[in-house]
């Protein structure tokens, strides 16, 4: 199976779906990758640019129906013109860049915020489980957008974009067991009703336990709290 991008002026039955581009080598983002992102993202057309003539020519041809790109960290010093780029041929495209060196976030952090077409450029880890990851796209793809938090110390004019989980203000968080689960639930993308169901609870229970949860996590939203769970759930101490 390839995931390359068709010849300008090939066959272009995908360029009617939405469609979500990976600029970078099989290196970076492996046919195994983008199996489990068609999975996830079906009526998706999932596409991979192995160097950037293919990546513009697709732009040129599909721009329309681009609704995400993902970059390789390898164009981290080109992001101003690579965006400015993007914004010009496909507007409504939701931008992530992708990066394995943990110091990159807050390398490219100040970056983000004093230019301008930067702004809602998501950072996207590619050192997490499947799950947390493909959770993480879906953010991104939702235009929500995603920064990690390790760079947000607090909050700052222009974050509010992106799903951004604010710290505890205690280093350990102390979750129940149930609320582990409804929180592992809610990350999956689980409504209350379902939850509920699934660990035979009441809507109300459930919701109550959202209550604690958001309380103890120090976040706003569902939202955030997912983020949160997402970098640091499986590690957060929990009552035995």
């Amino acid at each position: 199976m390839t995931f390359s991008i068709p010849e300008p002026g090939g066959d272009h039955s995908n360029a009617s779906k939405p469609t979500l581009i990976f600029l970078g080598h099989t290196l970076s983002f492996s046919d195994h990758l983008m199996s489990l992102l068609e999975a996830a993202f079906q009526g998706v057309s999932i596409l991979r640019c192995d160097d950037s003539a293919q990546f513009d020519a697709h732009l040129k041809n599909c721009g329309d129906d681009v609704t995400t790109v993902v970059l390789d960290e390898s164009l981290r010093d080109q992001m101003p013109m690579v965006v400015a780029a993007i914004a010009a041929e496909a507007p409504r495209a939701h931008l992530a860049l992708a990066y394995r060196d943990r110091n990159l976030p807050s390398d490219i952090f100040p970056l983000i915020q004093s230019e301008p077409l930067l702004r809602k450029l998501s950072l996207l880890p590619m050192r997490l489980q499947s799950d947390s990851w493909i959770a993480i796209m879906r953010l991104i793809v939702s235009g929500e957008g995603y920064l990690p938090t390790a760079i947000l110390k607090t909050d700052a004019p222009g974050n509010s974009h992106h799903a951004v989980a604010h710290r505890a203000s205690t280093p350990t968080v102390d979750l129940t067991p149930r609320e582990t689960e409804v929180l592992e639930l809610v990350s999956h993308g689980l409504q209350n009703k379902t939850i509920a169901a699934e660990l035979s609870l009441s809507e109300h229970t459930v919701k109550l336990h959202m209550h604690h949860i958001i309380g103890k996590l120090g976040v706003r939203n569902r939202t955030e709290a997912t983020v949160w769970f997402m970098e640091n759930g499986r590690k957060a101490n929990q009552h035995e």
